[in-house]
């Protein structure tokens, strides 16, 4: 539950103050998905170090300020196996890796009537990192941007579902991490999720 909690705070909280004043509207988004998430690290003789593809879950905040236009704030979670890629062996788990993202920027909605609404999301944020193995646990804190866009499928005037998709990119900041002058990866973490969206 505080999990739960810190997320649904660090979405309120970013970037959505000014726009209060002037919104029209309230939209919450609470949401699950798959992501497929980038590379951390990329050594020598195409090894590397990644999240093991798996659940994402998060809740989105957004406040119309036009028909066309919002303000969102997004936070979401993934907590999955800390994958070793190593040539000709594939991928294998030695720890766990959580990732906790977060972001506001814009949305653009082309209305197309009662049925559906396509729309395109840009921003930027962060993306905070905990990686564990046995009694080794590391935190990296990285700036983050995405695109994506999506769908809202209106169910009532005030209820529908949202499906959308999203490209984190990010480089793992493998200094704070690990303390050594090593170079992390710029990765693209992408999660396509379904979420119940509610208007206020």
């Amino acid at each position: 539950m505080h999990r739960i909690r810190s997320i649904l705070g660090a979405a309120a909280a970013v970037g959505l103050g000014p726009a209060l004043v002037s919104a029209q509207s309230v939209e919450l988004v609470p949401q699950a998905g798959y992501a497929v998430f980038g590379d951390l690290w990329k050594g020598p003789l195409g090894t590397s170090v990644k999240g093991r593809n798996g659940p994402f879950y998060g809740v989105q905040v957004g406040i119309n300020v036009s028909p066309a236009i919002a303000v969102v704030g997004n936070a979401s979670f993934a907590r999955t196996d800390l994958e070793a890629g190593l040539p000709f062996l594939g991928g294998t788990a030695f720890g766990t890796s959580e990732a906790v993202y977060f972001d506001g920027g814009l949305q653009l909605r082309l209305p197309m009537g009662s049925g559906a609404s396509p729309f395109l999301q840009v921003g930027a944020g962060g993306v905070r990192h905990r990686l564990e193995s046995g009694i080794v646990n590391v935190d990296a804190t990285s700036p983050a941007f995405h695109v994506g866009g999506g769908v809202d499928l209106n169910l009532t005037r005030n209820l529908g579902m949202r499906m959308q998709v999203r490209d984190y990119i990010s480089k793992f900041d493998a200094r704070e991490a690990v303390l050594l002058d090593v170079e992390g990866a710029t990765g693209h973490t992408v999660a396509l999720t379904i979420g119940l969206r509610a208007a206020f």
